[in-house]
Parts: C-alpha cells; sequence; structure tokens
C-alpha cells in the first residue's frame, strides 16, 4: 500500500517519550530512532509557556495524563487539527480528530491516496 506524503509536525515532548523507550531497551534495541525521528520531523516543535498553560487549562477527564495534555495543547496552539496516535484517550479532546497509526483506511483518507 502507498500512502503518499503528510505534512507532519512533532514537539520534544514526543521526542522525549521516544527516548525514553530507546533508553530503557524494554521493546528492543532502539538505539538511534530519537535522533532519526527528530530529523525527519525537523525543525521539532518547542513546548512553550503558551503550550504549557493551554494543557493546564484544558478541561479533559482526569484520566488524561499530563503529557498527553501537552500533545493537545501543542496541536490546538499550533493550530495542528489532526493527531496520529493509537491512544483513544484523545477522542475525549475537543479540537483535535485522531487517527490510530494502525487503521489503514483512516491512513488513507489522511494522506488523501
Amino acid at each position: 500500500m502507498s500512502l503518499g506524503q503528510a505534512d507532519g509536525r512533532t514537539s520534544v515532548a514526543v521526542l522525549e517519550e521516544i527516548w525514553h523507550l530507546e533508553l530503557r531497551g524494554s521493546l528492543g534495541d532502539l538505539t538511534g530512532l530519537t535522533a532519526d525521528v527528530r530529523a525527519l520531523f525537523a525543525p521539532v516543535l518547542a513546548v512553550t509557556d503558551d503550550i504549557f498553560g493551554r494543557a493546564l487549562a484544558l478541561e479533559v477527564p482526569a484520566h488524561i495524563g499530563a503529557n498527553d495534555r501537552v500533545h493537545a495543547a501543542t496541536c490546538l496552539v499550533m493550530d495542528i487539527p489532526v493527531i496520529l496516535s493509537a491512544d483513544a484517550g484523545f477522542d475525549e479532546i475537543g479540537g483535535i480528530r485522531r487517527v490510530d497509526p494502525l487503521d489503514e483506511k483512516a491512513l488513507e483518507q489522511l494522506l488523501g491516496s
């Protein structure tokens, strides 16, 4: 399946999560993955004071964690309408649409192929 291309952004908060998994080693040898993702998405979005303030102010269910709130706030502040995540918790956050990276049909629609 050829899906084409899409404009994508990522933030330092996402890279930190990837780096944590890479350093922990519990998912196997991920050596270099964080650097590769950083290079792919450069320039990486910063988590600014505006973004953090928006994350603190989000009215979301209590089970939505701090880092997920930062991810959502990054999308909202940076006018990014879609978040690519397997985490269904993002479905409960208004203002962004989640696409599951394992959902081939949704990916095809997102990438317009």
